[in-house]
């Protein structure tokens, strides 16, 4: 049998868990953290293979990065920035703006 111990509830073991549980388990998204597309809201079934480029340059999926935000508190700069930068994941039929 494998031993198994607790980690601090502030530790990168339990971030990668709880990332882990959430785009691998499905588990729900904690109300009280980051949330990409808005309190409350999953990115879209249909949305969740598409890429986006995280903060550090590293292509992502939506799902992906949905479940590693929600692990930052919302008044996190990079959990700010993200809300506006990837909203691709979270509307379906986005229309661009054009200039004619």
């Amino acid at each position: 049998f494998k031993e198994i111990t607790l980690v601090s509830a502030n530790s990168e073991a339990c971030s990668e868990a709880k990332v882990a549980g959430i785009y691998y388990c499905g588990c729900n998204l904690s109300s009280d953290m980051c949330s990409l597309c808005g309190k409350g809201e999953r990115v879209k079934e249909s949305l969740k293979d598409n890429e986006v480029v995280d903060e550090d340059g590293t292509k992502i999926s939506c799902a992906e990065y949905e479940a590693y935000l929600n692990t930052l508190v919302p008044s996190s700069e990079k959990c700010k920035k993200s809300e506006i930068l990837h909203s691709q994941c979270c509307r379906e039929n986005m229309s661009l703006a054009s200039n004619d």
